[in-house]
């Protein structure tokens, strides 16, 4: 029960880091999608994965 908690925690801390991180981006017209991938870089990979989003994004899009 305790695993399963801690799973579901890092899930919502996770989709909350990524609406954070949005919106302190938006000044540079930039926003990443949140969907299942974005949620699981974040999930396993932590804060370190946004800026990799963010310069995906500025370069790709």
């Amino acid at each position: 029960m305790k695993c399963i908690f801690n799973i579901i925690k890092k899930i919502f801390i996770s989709c909350f880091t990524i609406i954070t991180f949005n919106f302190m981006i938006v000044p540079l017209n930039i926003t990443i999608p949140i969907n299942l991938y974005t949620i699981g870089f974040t999930y396993i990979f932590g804060l370190l994965s946004l800026p990799f989003f963010s310069i995906l994004i500025m370069f790709f899009i």
